[in-house]
């Protein structure tokens, strides 16, 4: 309706009347407008009219009143409708500060992801804090989309007719979710409708950002330098034992008590551990023993000069004794000048005939503790050159790591020189052979020389002749001997290695893509409602003031 066909005169003024108390001073006061509306219940500013301005005591109203003393008409200044700075200004300001309160939420979190949780009072710190940043946003969201709000109501009565009780439900919709079920609201308040909805959904980002934060249980990895037991073979004072004048006689008790509890376990005997969650690796030189048939090595050479073959050291050193039928098994060493070399003959005559030398052997080894449990695994194992040890001379004509070598070969060959084998009445011959209390006997070869005699060998366990044969299991054996003498402080000297130390630790892991996801959603929803009021916000006639 054009604006000049709304008024009588200069004299006519329009008031919107949304009390019923209130009264004019006469009914002749008034007239209708034809084709308007004049029901008290749906009054609009355009439909009610004063022919003779009412008696209003108060100048300061925006409306007509009379002047008593000059008996004149007078009129206060029209509300001017527009567009006031203060109302863009804090909606902008409130959306800039909930947007920079997102943002220093990111930063904060993104400063303790992956950082570990000191202590009970800094994380209760942390929540407060997120917490805190949490509700700044969402409320400065929320209250920028309720200043739009505010300004949209007024522009939603100026320009449609709403009933008291309607009028009622505009203002109480953004506390009051049941005033959303009003026909009259839904059908003449649309954007007031999606701005309060909005009002409502904002404040849930704040249940979502602050459980973007929270505390894992990690494995952390540290290294350290630390003393760890080694092989010294330069102090071998410990490891011979000496009679007469002096000469070595072979291997001192505590290489044979090493020998001895690594053959029963068939295991490597654990070396104490400085951290209980922890690995380390090393790398040393060490005796081992290489196996291999007889008929496979014609000869072996030391130091570039040939010695009696094998075969020859065989059939001097290995007599098969009288008095035994059946499978018979030999271990035993040369009688002749080489303490370095073990035979050994399974089926007597007729079966296999096996020799063992000592090697030097470079180890690289990995030593793994797990709360209470060790394993030592042997990552690379090089088996560098063959060892020819002559027993029987003064220490002085040995090196320390001959003196080592010679007693660690007179060790392991008085667990493997032995006779077993079965008698003309089928019983075991050697019953009380310390060779049967060791992981060897559930070998399959000696298993089968024995025959009904191995009924109760335990072979259930993996650990049992690891590797299926005689042959590799006494290679295997030979390995686990040399890294159990780390074990005795007596045996072994200490070196300086990294160690990895790893701590179960509380830390903060923070997921920023549900944080960023929840601020994005809110920020996404206030800047809709304000691209929504500047469409729909304001006409040519009335804007927001």
């Amino acid at each position: 309706m054009p604006r000049s066909s709304r008024w009588n005169n200069e004299h006519d003024y329009s008031i919107v009347m949304n009390d019923a108390s209130f009264q004019p001073h006469s009914t002749d006061h008034l007239t209708s407008k034809p084709g308007l509306a004049t029901d008290s219940n749906s009054v609009n500013a355009h439909e009610v009219f004063f022919t003779e301005p009412p008696h209003i005591s108060n100048p300061n109203s925006g409306i007509a009143y009379k002047d008593e003393s000059s008996g004149a008409n007078a009129v206060s200044p029209r509300s001017q409708w527009g567009v006031h700075w203060k109302s863009p200004a804090l909606m902008l300001s409130l959306f800039v500060f909930g947007i920079l309160a997102g943002v220093a939420h990111h930063i904060y979190y993104q400063s303790l992801h992956h950082t570990n949780v000191e202590s009970t009072t800094t994380q209760q710190w942390a929540i407060r804090i997120g917490t805190g940043l949490a509700f700044l946003s969402k409320a400065a969201l929320a209250a920028s989309v309720g200043v739009a709000f505010s300004q949209r109501i007024w522009v939603t009565l100026r320009s449609k007719p709403v009933s008291l009780h309607a009028m009622d439900d505009l203002f109480s919709l953004t506390v009051d979710p049941t005033s959303f079920f009003s026909w009259e609201i839904i059908s003449k308040a649309k954007v007031l409708c999606l701005l309060a909805a909005s009002m409502w959904c904002i404040p849930l980002v704040a249940t979502i950002t602050p459980a973007t934060l929270s505390v894992h249980l990690e494995i952390m990895q540290n290294s350290t330098d630390v003393l760890v037991p080694c092989l010294d073979w330069s102090s071998s004072k410990y490891y011979a034992k000496y009679e007469g004048a002096g000469f070595i006689s072979g291997a001192s008790i505590p290489v044979h008590r090493v020998v001895a509890a690594t053959a029963t376990a068939g295991d490597i005997i654990q070396v104490a551990a400085h951290y209980p969650n922890s690995s380390y690796e090393l790398e040393f030189f060490g005796p081992s023993l290489k196996c291999y048939n007889l008929s496979d090595a014609a000869e072996r050479k030391n130091g570039g000069e040939d010695v009696a073959s094998l075969q020859e050291m065989f059939d001097k050193t290995m007599d098969v004794p009288s008095g035994f039928v059946g499978p018979l098994i030999w271990l035993g060493n040369t009688t002749l000048d080489m303490d370095d070399t073990v035979f050994i003959n399974i089926g007597g005559t007729k079966g296999q005939n096996l020799t063992c030398n000592l090697w030097n052997t470079t180890y690289h080894v990995l030593f793994n503790f797990t709360a209470t449990e060790q394993s030592t695994t042997i990552t690379h194992l090089n088996k560098t050159a063959a060892v020819h040890v002559t027993p029987g001379d003064v220490p002085t004509a040995y090196t320390a790591s001959q003196v080592a070598y010679s007693g660690y070969s007179a060790a392991i060959r008085s667990i493997l020189a032995v006779q077993i084998g079965i008698s003309a009445m089928g019983t075991n011959n050697n019953p009380e052979a310390f060779l049967l209390k060791t992981s060897l006997a559930s070998c399959p070869e000696l298993m089968a020389t024995l025959g009904d005699a191995s009924d109760y060998i335990d072979t259930s366990q993996a650990y049992m002749c690891r590797n299926a044969s005689i042959a590799r299991a006494i290679e295997d054996l030979s390995h686990n001997f040399t890294l159990s003498l780390m074990s005795s402080e007596l045996l072994a000297g200490n070196t300086t290695v990294g160690v990895s130390v790893f701590t179960p630790t509380n830390r903060y892991v923070y997921n920023w893509r549900n944080l960023v996801a929840a601020y994005g959603v809110g920020v996404v929803v206030a800047l809709r409602e304000y691209v929504v009021l500047e469409h729909f916000g304001y006409d040519a006639e009335c804007g927001l003031g």
